[in-house]
């Protein structure tokens, strides 16, 4: 079988620009194995192009540990023969031993950038899908949105902010912080959730002062209560010793006078990443957390022993990724580093636990509020509907929280280009394997291979 020059730099141009792309992202030694196999297959083999496609490609899935086989490709494209897209129940028998291959997301992935076919199993739908990719399609239409449609003029209305919607429990919480009996509220839920803009918004509500401290595991206990210092006399400018109150007290004695009377509204401790805290702190916190007398009480033994006693109104939140018991599945490892579980004296101590989510009503009113066109709207929560399948199903680690979302929106309103927002606000986090599973899904949504477009080509990716 002979071969022509033309056709071997058309495979080696090939091979080097799907090197290229894997090491933009990230994926330096996938990208040099590619070389290495591509190369290997012109200058020993000699065979035609289209040969040394077929070991690259090979050699390319392999590297992504669960490649694609010949067979997989020919009778995928034998079910497409001259259609753009076809479609077939889950249980058809033409598609049913492809299902156990298809569900994973590397096959999906070398099916999209290697053999230009995109291919979708809707478990939930019972249907599994195969359509050619845009590169493929020859420019044919698409149900996605290609960059060119894409970028468009920035969307007209241009919100900076938007409506806040707090959570189904919040009047229930609201009770409880507002009762004559001392609560202590344990929030926990994935990052980018809303906890913490949500304590925020209780003391607006409340007209309450929010005092915050974050948990880490080499705080000490001078952080919630405070320590000695050296200040400097005013009058006689002489150093002396002080000692400067912590958060915690700081925020036990708001709306006290000196003499320890209430004249004003009370504060809330909000105690952050709660789920980090040390055992030797949590011990320490216990007393300040009883809940027996309305006015709880802080020893200061490094103040001579003096007590604090707390306005009546007082009112402690925790806010974590876990309940406290440290991680306890594997959804939770792509959410939090919070593996441990905090002392169980403190957990029983907390009088209320409420569990956030993502709200998928907020987070579409938010797309709506700040995108203004439905129709990209829609595409997005496609997107992260798909996305966050794959976390459900362990395939990705990296969250696709609400504040991630609120960040695309507001990324589109300043760029008015969906798949550069998506680039800018995701694809520098996530790790190297999980970058084609997003590519691959923002091809099946928005017809647009990302990587290949967004990317900059000139950078010399290191």
């Amino acid at each position: 079988m002979t071969e022509s020059m033309s056709d071997l730099q058309a495979a080696l141009s090939d091979i080097h620009a799907h090197a290229e792309r894997y090491e933009g992202a990230g994926m330096g030694a996938e990208a040099a194995r590619i070389r290495a196999d591509g190369m290997k297959a012109i200058m020993d083999a000699q065979r035609d192009a289209a040969a040394c496609k077929a070991v690259f490609g090979a050699k390319w899935a392999a590297s992504r540990s669960k490649g694609v086989d010949a067979s997989t490709v020919e009778v995928i494209e034998r079910l497409l023969g001259s259609n753009k897209r076809v479609e077939f129940s889950i249980d058809d028998p033409k598609v049913r031993d492809l299902v156990p291959v298809l569900n994973r997301a590397r096959v999906r992935a070398t099916l999209v950038a290697v053999h230009k076919i995109i291919a979708d199993v809707k478990a939930s739908e019972s249907r599994v899908v195969f359509q050619r990719s845009v590169e493929a399609a020859a420019g044919a239409s698409t149900s996605g949105i290609s960059r060119a449609t894409a970028s468009r003029p920035k969307p007209v209305l241009k919100r900076t902010e938007h409506t806040y919607r707090p959570p189904s429990f919040h009047e229930r919480i609201v009770d409880y912080l507002t009762d004559e009996v001392p609560a202590n509220i344990w929030l926990w839920g994935p990052t980018g959730c809303g906890k913490t803009h949500y304590v925020y918004y209780l003391g607006e509500v409340l007209g309450r002062h929010v005092y915050r401290l974050n948990c880490h595991e080499g705080m000490d206990k001078a952080s919630f209560f405070g320590d000695k210092t050296i200040a400097i006399d005013e009058k006689s400018l002489q150093n002396f010793i002080k000692f400067a109150e912590g958060v915690v007290i700081k925020s036990m004695t708001h709306g006290l006078d000196e003499q320890g009377q209430e004249v004003d509204e009370p504060s809330i401790l909000y105690i952050d990443e709660a789920g980090a805290m040390p055992t030797r702190i949590a011990i320490a916190l216990n007393r300040v957390l009883e809940t027996m007398s309305k006015r709880r009480e802080a020893l200061l033994e490094e103040d001579g022993g003096r007590i604090v006693r707390s306005h009546s109104g007082w009112r402690v939140i925790c806010g974590a990724n876990t309940a406290g018991k440290g991680l306890t599945g594997f959804g939770d490892a792509g959410f939090t580093t919070q593996a441990e579980a905090i002392d169980a004296s403190v957990l029983d101590r907390m009088t209320y636990t409420f569990r956030f989510g993502y709200s998928k009503s907020a987070e579409m009113a938010i797309l709506r509020e700040k995108i203004g066109d439905d129709r990209v709207v829609n595409m997005v929560i496609q997107f992260r509907d798909a996305i966050r399948g794959y976390i459900k199903q362990g395939e990705l680690r990296s969250p696709f929280s609400t504040r991630a979302l609120i960040a695309l929106a507001d990324s589109y309103r300043v760029c008015g280009d969906l798949p550069t927002a998506i680039y800018d606000v995701f694809f520098g986090k996530l790790e190297p394997e999980e970058v084609p599973v997003y590519n691959e899904q923002a091809n099946v949504v928005f017809g647009v291979d990302i990587l290949s477009t967004v990317q900059d080509d000139d950078m010399d990716y290191m």
